[in-house]
């Protein structure tokens, strides 16, 4: 706090406000809803109490990064989005002159223990926008070719993921060769669709491909190895776009990670704290 200019002495921490609207992209259309000014958060502040901010109290709050995921009722499936404006979030801290707004506390649930459970679903995707293949448009992808390393591997983390269990892996790349070209991939060293490109012509720049499959795991680091096929044309091309991977993990009390992050932008989803 102080070191951002807020001065702990003589503060009333009920009187501490923080607002933001998260990072995640704003609707293409005028039409859909967007907030008008910046809400404010509901946060927690220990030690509260008495009225004043002491050297061990301290803020916390739910902030929402600069990328999401778009949850799909239907399929019951959940795609990344990623930013392409900004890898950052902001939140603004004042002290007003009533009570800030407060997490309520949730009565004690006194129902009997039906079920317990032992997992949840994960996401977590890998992706990098450096290059824009026909310098307009919102289509981002990864600097690094497949035109002189046809073969590249990712290496992402998945702990806690719980063995023999199926991971659904998507993957989206683009190539910009004239004739037919391809993308071999494997998840683990297993089998893994392949991306077929059809070739370019006089009216695009390139052509995508994506795939999504089901591959079994049981370890908590997915080795994703793609290899491209030119097809016997030097000059051809690929550019990797992302890959998202959904899975299992064991509901564990120690683990230190946050569901729907980002591998590759750490920021994306966590919990902000503020202290002295």
């Amino acid at each position: 706090m102080q070191k951002i200019g807020v001065s702990t002495n003589g503060l009333n921490p009920k009187n501490i406000q923080i607002f933001g609207n998260g990072g995640h992209l704003l609707p293409v259309l005028n039409s859909d809803f967007r907030n008008q000014d910046l809400k404010e958060n509901a946060i927690f502040i220990e030690g509260e109490a008495d009225g004043s901010f002491d050297a061990n109290d301290f803020i916390l709050f739910y902030a929402k990064g600069p990328h999401d995921w778009v949850i799909n009722t239907t399929t019951k499936t959940a795609n990344h989005r990623q930013n392409i404006y900004s890898d950052k979030a902001y939140y603004f801290i004042t002290v007003g002159s009533s009570n800030g707004k407060r997490i309520a506390k949730k009565a004690m649930n006194t129902i009997p223990v039906s079920s317990v459970i032992t997992s949840f679903d994960d996401f977590t995707f890998y992706e990098k926008d450096e290059i824009n293949l026909i310098a307009a448009g919102t289509q981002w992808f990864f600097y690094d070719d497949f035109n002189i390393e046809n073969t590249q591997t990712f290496t992402i983390p998945f702990s806690n993921a719980i063995e023999n269990t199926s991971l659904s892996v998507k993957v989206r790349a683009a190539s910009t060769s004239v004739s037919s070209s391809s993308m071999e991939v494997k998840v683990n060293g297993l089998g893994y669709p392949t991306l077929n490109f059809s070739p370019i012509n006089s009216n695009d720049k390139a052509r995508a491909s994506e795939k999504t499959s089901l591959v079994e795991n049981s370890s908590d680091f997915i080795k994703i190895e793609i290899n491209y096929n030119n097809n016997g044309n030097p000059s051809a091309n690929a550019y990797l776009d992302f890959i998202e991977i959904v899975g299992k993990k064991e509901l564990r009390a120690d683990a230190t990670q946050f569901s729907f992050r980002s591998f590759e932008q750490s920021d994306a989803i966590g919990a902000g704290r503020v202290s002295n």
